[in-house]
């Protein structure tokens, strides 16, 4: 690490530190933005392909039922 020379030379420091710092963080915000988006889309289509198992099942039996019924 390099030596301070004067107190400007010290807040320049802190200064730039301060905007690494805000700048990983809107980082890891858009990181985690996109993570929770796509865990959310893939809940969406495992509740859709479920639910369409779901249906097509009752669909099915009933349709079974009625031939049995004939």
């Amino acid at each position: 690490m390099k030596s301070i020379k004067s107190i400007r030379e010290l807040e320049l420091m802190k200064d730039n530190l301060n905007y690494k710092v805000l700048h990983l963080e809107e980082k890891l915000k858009g990181h985690s933005e996109e993570a929770i988006s796509a865990v959310t889309h893939q809940l969406k289509e495992i509740a859709f392909e479920a639910g369409m198992k779901i249906i097509l099942k009752l669909f099915f039996r009933n349709r079974e039922n009625e031939k049995e019924s004939k």
